[in-house]
């Protein structure tokens, strides 16, 4: 319905715009003059005002797409930095699934978008890697207590998934503006 919405409309703002250029044209050059023109310059004139159209809504959805993808960015790292500070332990078990649930979602989401745009698949696949790297460690241990994610060793694993993740983000964000495309790090 939207979709429909927005050709009438755009084929109504074209219509306008010719008939304004055919009336500009008529009172300039008369009648006799006007009616001289062929069907190659009406041709081309629509053409032209279609491929400009067709452009320009072209370059808003890809803003749009953009938008989207940094809004999510956005809100991963949010949440990242907030919720993923608690450390993993079988006293707050519940919340640490949600938080990893929640993240595993909003990833979900950035695959779907990066479909469109294969410049950012690589690396939304690489926060994927990542998250459930963590997602592994952290569940199957989540039966231990705080003292056991808070041993040095584990804890830079832990900081390290979570940062590479935040990293990447940022790499993706960059892109956006600048089209400088995330590199993928070996392991």
């Amino acid at each position: 319905m939207k979709i429909l919405k927005k050709y009438i409309i755009s084929i109504i703002i074209i219509s306008i715009i010719l008939l304004g250029d055919i009336g500009f044209n008529v009172y300039n050059n008369g009648w006799g003059d006007f009616l001289k023109i062929n069907a190659y310059e009406v041709l081309t004139i629509i053409i032209a005002l279609f491929v400009t159209y067709y452009l320009t809504e072209r370059k808003n959805d890809i803003r749009k797409l953009n938008d989207k993808v940094e809004n999510i960015c956005n809100d991963i790292q949010v949440y990242l930095r907030e919720n993923y500070k608690i450390i993993p332990s079988k006293q707050n078990k519940e919340r640490v699934l949600m938080n990893i649930r929640y993240i595993s979602n909003k990833i979900h989401i950035l695959e779907k978008l990066s479909e469109k745009n294969n410049n950012i698949k690589e690396a939304v696949s690489y926060i994927k890697k990542e998250h459930n790297k963590y997602n592994e460690f952290v569940s199957t241990n989540l039966d231990q207590d705080e003292k056991y994610f808070l041993e040095k060793n584990r804890l830079e694993k832990i900081r390290a998934n979570i940062n590479n993740m935040d990293n990447k983000l940022d790499e993706i964000i960059v892109y956006l503006y600048t089209g400088q495309v995330p590199t993928i790090h070996s392991e």
